[in-house]
């Protein structure tokens, strides 16, 4: 049973990695064009974090803290 749970644990994270670097279609072996790729992702990660941030008001220090 131990052994049938690590094939399919092994089967999701090969599946998982398929999914992340190959089917977007634009993964290549040109490491200049991945890397913008990459700093796009991270860019738009960011600002995602920061609209979270500021719809749940935890972007602006709060009034009961002293800094």
């Amino acid at each position: 049973m131990k052994q049938f749970c690590l094939k399919n644990v092994r089967f999701c994270l090969l599946a998982m990695s398929v999914f992340i670097f190959f089917l977007p279609g634009c993964f290549t072996s040109d490491n200049v064009h991945n890397t913008r790729h990459y700093d796009a992702i991270g860019k738009d990660l960011k600002s995602m974090h920061r609209d979270f941030d500021s719809f749940l008001g935890t972007d602006k220090p709060s009034s009961l803290t002293r800094y």
